[in-house]
């Protein structure tokens, strides 16, 4: 019960760690609902945690824990003796919410990166078997494929398809420094 009071009550904060950066700029005082998140925040938050751009906190009624927990194990004992009381208190503070919220996140992150695997397979899926481009009316192209290290590739192909020339653009020290060509 705790692990699901957790995603619906939990609030996820993330805020700068090292200055922030302005890649992650809008997660610095961010503050949200962990089941509220979209798998594209979870994941940039992930990101700028693992980049040291971003620290994580998690924001519990702790109270509302220890009340769980209490009325859990109340169940089993007809007698709760007064230490129990702060045996739980600590057990809740020093070992279990740490558990709990790591464990809630690594399953958040899990979920997001499997969605976000699903989307890019069915996009790839839906380009690969997208009909080819209009055949009726058949042009020569030019294609280019841009790389700075090892200059730009360019092919010619002819209105059927057939590779007519191959060529490598590369650019000058200053050329490459400016954007020029």
């Amino acid at each position: 019960k705790t692990k699901n009071d957790t995603g619906k009550n939990g609030r996820k904060t993330a805020g700068k760690e090292n200055g922030g950066s302005k890649t992650y700029e809008i997660y610095n005082d961010y503050n949200n609902k962990l089941n509220y998140l979209k798998d594209h925040q979870i994941l940039a938050i992930r990101r700028g945690c693992d980049q040291k751009m971003l620290k994580i906190t998690f924001e519990l009624d702790n109270n509302r824990f220890e009340r769980i927990i209490n009325s859990v194990l109340s169940k089993q004992q007809h007698v709760m003796h007064p230490l129990y009381h702060d045996a739980i208190s600590d057990a809740w503070s020093r070992l279990l919410r740490k558990r709990c919220t790591s464990r809630l996140w690594k399953e958040s992150c899990k979920r997001a990166e499997e969605r976000a695997v699903d989307v890019f397979c069915n996009n790839l899926r839906k380009a690969l078997l997208a009909p080819p481009a209009d055949m009726t009316n058949r042009k020569a192209m030019l294609v280019m494929d841009p790389g700075f290290q090892s200059g730009i590739k360019c092919a010619i192909l002819s209105d059927e398809g057939l590779v007519i020339s191959l060529d490598t653009v590369k650019f000058m020290n200053s050329a490459k420094d400016n954007g020029k060509q």
